[in-house]
């Protein structure tokens, strides 16, 4: 479970950095950037957001061991948006 969490972090910050390299090149546009990099911050403090409310009380925040109430899958969709993000860029 934590592995997921980190997994799908790291992604994140790729593409965060390498937004902000092509953006400093003016390779890509900055308003497109920014959409990229919000609906990103927005899945992280989601994720934040659901472990928090469902954590149970007593349990520490970032050990999942036998407190996992949620599980994350990840859909198809967004595969194949992280594809397409990484095949763009």
């Amino acid at each position: 479970m934590i592995f997921l969490l980190l997994a799908l972090y790291n992604i994140f910050v790729f593409i965060g950095a390498l937004l902000v390299g092509l953006c400093y090149k003016g390779l890509i546009p900055l308003p497109l950037a920014a959409i990229i990099v919000g609906r990103d911050v927005a899945l992280i403090i989601g994720s934040f957001f659901l472990r928090f409310r469902e954590i149970p009380a007593g349990a520490p925040f970032f050990d999942t061991t036998y407190s996992a109430t949620f599980k994350i899958t990840p859909s198809i969709l967004g595969k194949v948006s992280v594809e397409i993000k990484l095949n763009v860029l």
